[in-house]
């Protein structure tokens, strides 16, 4: 086979492409975390506080997934969000927090992951929670890049507190459809 004329010189039909290397690819991304390694494994994003605002949500962090040589849209995407929440307060106290997420092709507002949920603190000891699953893809999340953020708010005087485990994942399953045009 001659590999500058791999059609061997056959006439190309008109506005036709040539579809090679067509699949499902795969592809997981940990956003959060990266840094010094530790005895125990577990790496965290910086702490942010939230306010003593107890009706307004502060972002805690906020990531892109953005894989390479992804293209079209998504068939299935996988989420396992890791925060560990505390308060600021010694007292008994409660933090709402909330992961949401948005597809950034088209500017998309941020949505909620999953409904607003809330921790019990004692002391200032960080509490880890996990929401994860498949989502539902919908028109506003199914196609990369991504950008995940976790909120919280206090319910006391006191600031609430959160990071992200370098446990969160964004799993995600595409098509690797890459097509040239023909000459």
């Amino acid at each position: 086979m001659n590999l500058s004329d791999p059609d061997g010189g056959k006439p190309k039909p008109e506005g036709l492409m040539n579809i090679s290397n067509v699949g499902l690819q795969e592809f997981t991304e940990n956003p959060f975390g990266a840094g010094q390694l530790t005895i125990d494994g577990q790496q965290f994003s910086s702490p942010s506080t939230s306010g003593t605002a107890e009706s307004v949500f502060a972002t805690v962090v906020v990531a892109t997934a953005n894989p390479p040589h992804f293209a079209g849209h998504l068939y299935e995407l996988e989420f396992g969000l890791t925060s560990a929440i505390r308060s600021e307060s010694t007292a008994p106290s409660t933090v709402s927090w909330q992961w949401q997420g948005r597809g950034l092709n088209e500017g998309q507002a941020f949505r909620n992951l999953h409904a607003e949920d809330s921790t019990a603190t004692e002391g200032t000891a960080f509490v880890e929670n996990t929401f994860s699953g498949r989502f539902d893809l919908d028109k506003d999340l199914d196609r990369f890049p991504l950008e995940i953020q976790l909120l919280i708010k206090s319910g006391t005087i006191s600031d609430g507190v959160a990071k992200a485990k370098n446990s969160t994942f964004v799993r995600s399953v595409t098509s690797s459809l890459y097509r040239r045009a023909l000459d």
